[in-house]
């Protein structure tokens, strides 16, 4: 198929059909925890953020103006500026070296799992990173391998400026995209003429500036976001077996029958004793994120965030999509085999799963017996409902429409799930030393005195938060709030009635919520 077809034609028909499947599942299903918590960013706009750049949240800030707030609105940014991703995977794999080897690599890039879902389609702040990554990509193909040797540069600097301004924007892995493009041109004799050259320089100036409103808000916030990223680098004790789980997570993350060939095409570009300074500009791109985020593991607080090394990933489908396209043209039916299974097995899974968050069919042996191995006592895909059964308690007990009710919970990645069904028609305070950027959306004072609804996910029979408590008169448990998938109940949440929100009299400094409370910043 891919030899008797046209491959733009082919390209732009994949690009269609895939995106009209992810605007569904952007309004049909429910909201991630992270994407349940970033909402509110959205909903108050600022100049930056605790923990992420600005761009996702205007961009999702904009849509759910111009759309109302709901599912949709928050995702069809990401949903469409994925479809511009994959096109420019294309047209980068087009131009450097054939329109087979773009269609090659769009096709990997769309049937790999973190990319064809929770990058392509959920409001987080990958989207726009990879848009604009590859943008930025395709601006420096245009300066380093050049149609025209005796052309112009500087408005390809000035384009390249613009775009890394705008990934700097997104998410705060373009540092690795500036340091890569510096490590290929310093390696490679036939670039080193652009280290005297102003172009680069243009370029930097262009990306300061539009870093503006990041340095502004931090500078007034006293540069929590920088303080808050650079924590999770080290500083805590060592353990390799964060290793393994970094390096399992990605190959689960991408699909295991991708991860290991761009593995090996990444290695034997690095063996290759002669790789073209088209590969070699590929390799250092992809590498760095990978290898960072990689082999930091054991020594940063980095979790489950597997997808940090995505933008790695998405250039190496390009080297991968390369050597693929040669194995196609030699007739390799072992890789014709390999590729149409690759694509057959996402779309079944991806299909399975979706059916599965929406019904809870599943429910017996399949994600939640997955996630038991891992200490997860519900069932993971419960990430993707939206618990609608908070607002339907809300409404039944006259909550929404009392003015004098806020909400109270415990913890951020709790906080969304609980925040979202009730579409931002309560305050949200968050009774935890980690609030994240929920420090900065409410004002506490506003609230002395008065009453709040303190939700929390149930587990086992434990008392009222340590950091609720002293911040009420009294605190009594109400009847438990269950969620309910398809008549199943799937989980259940501990909901509280506190009378009479006020200051501690003991300090509680390690509190943020305690410090906003005496006009001091939250951080």
């Amino acid at each position: 198929m891919l030899q008797r077809s046209n491959p733009r034609h082919l390209a732009l028909w994949i690009i269609g059909i895939s995106t009209l499947f992810r605007l569904y599942l952007a309004a049909f299903t429910g909201l991630s925890v992270g994407e349940s918590y970033y909402w509110r960013g959205a909903q108050f706009l600022q100049l930056s953020y605790f923990d992420q750049p600005p761009l996702f949240l205007w961009l999702s800030g904009i849509t759910i103006r111009l759309l109302d707030i709901s599912n949709f609105a928050l995702r069809l940014p990401a949903v469409l500026l994925f479809s511009g991703t994959s096109y420019l995977l294309y047209q980068i794999g087009a131009r450097l070296f054939n329109p087979k080897v773009g269609l090659v690599a769009l096709i990997l890039l769309n049937i790999s799992f973190v990319f064809t879902i929770p990058v392509a389609s959920w409001f987080q702040p990958d989207a726009p990173l990879m848009f604009f990554w590859l943008m930025t990509t395709w601006g420096l193909i245009q300066v380093f391998f050049p149609k025209e040797p005796n052309g112009s540069s500087f408005k390809w600097w000035i384009f390249i400026g613009v775009a890394l301004g705008f990934t700097t924007l997104s998410k705060y892995h373009a540092l690795f995209l500036m340091a890569s493009t510096f490590l290929f041109v310093v390696i490679n004799p036939g670039q080193r003429r652009w280290l005297k050259h102003p172009g680069p320089y243009l370029a930097l100036l262009i990306t300061a500036i539009m870093l503006t409103p990041v340095l502004l808000w931090n500078a007034e916030h006293q540069w929590v976001s920088f303080n808050f990223q650079g924590s999770r680098a080290g500083g805590y004790q060592v353990d390799f077996t964060r290793l393994i789980r970094s390096i399992v997570g990605q190959m689960a993350w991408i699909a295991p029958w991708i991860w290991f060939p761009l593995i090996i095409v990444l290695f034997k570009t690095v063996r290759s004793t002669e790789p073209s300074q088209k590969e070699s500009f590929l390799f250092w791109l992809a590498i760095l994120p990978i290898v960072f985020f990689t082999f930091i593991a054991p020594f940063a607080r980095i979790g489950f965030h597997f997808h940090w090394q995505a933008p790695g990933y998405l250039i190496a489908f390009l080297l991968l999509g390369n050597a693929v396209a040669k194995n196609l043209e030699n007739n390799q039916r072992s890789t014709r085999k390999w590729l149409r299974s690759s694509i057959a097995i996402t779309l079944v899974f991806t299909l399975l799963l979706t059916v599965h968050m929406t019904t809870g069919f599943w429910s017996a042996f399949g994600p939640k017996l997955v996630g038991e191995q891992f200490g997860n006592t519900t069932d993971p895909t419960m990430e993707g409902v939206d618990f609608t059964d908070i607002r339907k308690r809300f409404e039944q007990e006259g909550w929404l429409k009392n003015d004098n009710l806020f909400v109270a919970t415990e913890k951020w990645w709790q906080t969304g799930k609980i925040d979202w069904p009730l579409r931002g028609e309560k305050d949200v305070l968050i009774f935890h030393p980690d609030p994240r950027n929920h420090a900065y959306f409410f004002e506490p004072k506003a609230w002395l005195g008065k009453d709040a609804i303190y939700v929390r996910y149930k587990k086992e029979d434990r008392p009222p938060s340590s950091h609720v408590v002293p911040f009420f008169e009294s605190i009594k448990q109400l009847p438990d709030l269950p969620v309910i998938r398809y008549s199943k109940t799937e989980l259940v949440m501990e909901v509280f009635y506190c009378k009479g929100f006020k200051i501690p009299a003991q300090a509680r400094w390690d509190l943020p919520i305690y410090r906003r409370l005496l006009d001091q910043e939250p951080f």
